[in-house]
């Protein structure tokens, strides 16, 4: 059962802000960035509470709207509302948690129409938006600020930085000039040190998260230090280059008792509708490049072999690569065929019949995950390259590695690749997929941390 607790000096600041615009109905936009794991949650689930119990016979509707798998405000909510004196008082079903003729609905943003055509024809006392440095400005402007202005709701928007160029950096930016002119507080920003001197344990955790994602990790930078990410540049700097290069030597064999994995990037195939049929005059054939490591007692990963692989025909390339899974042993193959051919992937399949293949689909989102994931493995040592042995394959890997660049917006972190590549980083990412979690990410990294 959740229990309630003590609210900080900021979190009650920015309740009592909220509080007042809702009861005084001065139909505020309130904009708040609080250091991650320093209470935001915590704040809207006791301000839905407050609110609930004091318009019980009113009929008020509160609406919070909160990505997909990101939400834990309700269940925060129905923790409190579950405690005696109010046990048989409310009900939660469908998205709903009501408490007397009071409710909140908590919605996806993709869920946000539907959800602003019923609450318009309610009393609407407060609209919540968590993440809102991911709202886009269609939705804000077609659906949140026209049903604030309709219902005379307030408006809370509860995010962070990202890159600066958002639509809640407007807000937050109309905030601050508004209280210039009359003075009025709308925008709240607490940073780590704030939550710190007040959160117990909380600056531990700030050191663990930095050391874990790295100084210029862009999720750090936005989310822990509220620092706008660099919107493009560099994919990583040339002290994470460095730090990626290993001190173990390239092999052409599998260690004894090694378990490795490996993944496949196709780059070309023949352009032909008989993809087994041989290529004729200067057609370009087939390639592929093999990216093979070996798993770490720790976790992680270190690269060990690169195979650039060249056939005249689709068959001939899926055979070469089940050669070259079958030599090293290979326990899961993670493959990326941008040319979606069915022909090649029932090849291929059929070709390493009895190893495990995924086929990566290709996605803003999971692309995004992964340029992400290679920061904070390179950040936490958990991958390492061979040694620079002067091959082709390690100049090409090291020449798309210097020349990558990263786009961070609302859909995530974009690798952007240099004009010419071949497919080595492409294949160094894919390989983090068999990264554990444990080895890739922060291990509850402020997330479970007081008031989180």
């Amino acid at each position: 059962m959740k229990q309630m607790q003590e609210l900080t000096t900021y979190q009650n600041q920015i309740g009592r802000t909220v509080v007042d615009s809702v009861l005084q109905e001065q139909r505020l936009t309130i904009t708040v960035e609080i250091a991650r794991g320093g209470g935001a949650k915590e704040l809207s689930a006791q301000l839905e509470m407050l609110l609930l119990g004091l318009h019980v016979n009113d009929g008020v509707r509160l609406l919070r709207v909160a990505p997909s798998g990101t939400e834990t405000t309700r269940q925060r909510l129905v923790g409190f509302l579950s405690q005696d004196p109010l046990d048989g008082l409310w009900s939660a079903g469908n998205g709903i948690v009501r408490l007397g003729r009071s409710a909140v609905r908590f919605v996806t943003p993709e869920k946000l129409g539907p959800a602003a055509v019923e609450a318009n024809q309610h009393a609407l006392g407060l609209i919540e938006v968590a993440d809102a440095q991911l709202l886009t400005a269609g939705d804000y402007e077609r659906w949140i600020e026209p049903l604030a202005q309709a219902t005379g709701a307030t408006t809370v928007l509860y995010g962070f930085p990202l890159n600066g160029e958002s639509r809640f950096e407007e807000i937050k930016q109309r905030n601050r000039d508004l209280e210039a002119v009359d003075g009025i507080k709308r925008h709240f920003r607490v940073t780590a040190d704030q939550v710190s001197a007040e959160l117990s344990g909380y600056g531990e955790r700030m050191e663990q998260a930095r050391a874990e994602f790295g100084e210029e990790h862009p999720t750090f930078q936005s989310n822990y230090l509220l620092r706008p990410a660099s919107a493009n540049g560099p994919l990583l700097s040339d002290s994470q280059r460095h730090g990626l290069e290993g001190v173990h030597a390239r092999q052409h064999e599998p260690s004894l008792g090694q378990r490795t994995v490996a993944s496949i990037v196709v780059t070309r195939l023949p352009r032909t509708e008989d993809l087994a049929a041989p290529v004729m005059f200067n057609s370009p054939g087939a390639s592929a490049v093999v990216t093979i490591a070996e798993r770490t007692e720790a976790g992680g990963l270190d690269l060990v072999e690169h195979r650039w692989l060249q056939a005249i025909d689709a068959g001939s390339l899926a055979r070469r690569i089940a050669r070259v899974v079958d030599d090293w042993r290979v326990e899961h193959i993670t493959v990326d065929d941008r040319t979606e051919t069915p022909t090649f992937q029932y090849l291929l399949e059929y070709a390493v019949a009895g190893i495990a293949v995924e086929w990566a689909a290709p996605s803003i989102a999971h692309d995004s995950y992964l340029a992400m994931k290679l920061l904070t493995a390179v950040n936490t040592g958990a991958v390492a390259l061979y040694r620079p042995d002067g091959s082709p394959e390690h100049r090409t890997l090291r020449y798309e590695l210097e020349n990558a660049t990263a786009s961070c917006d609302a859909d995530g972190l974009r690798v952007l690749q240099a004009p010419g590549n071949e497919g080595f980083l492409r294949g160094l990412l894919l390989l983090l997929r068999a990264i554990g979690p444990a080895a890739a990410q922060p291990i509850g990294v402020l997330e479970t941390a007081l008031a989180s």
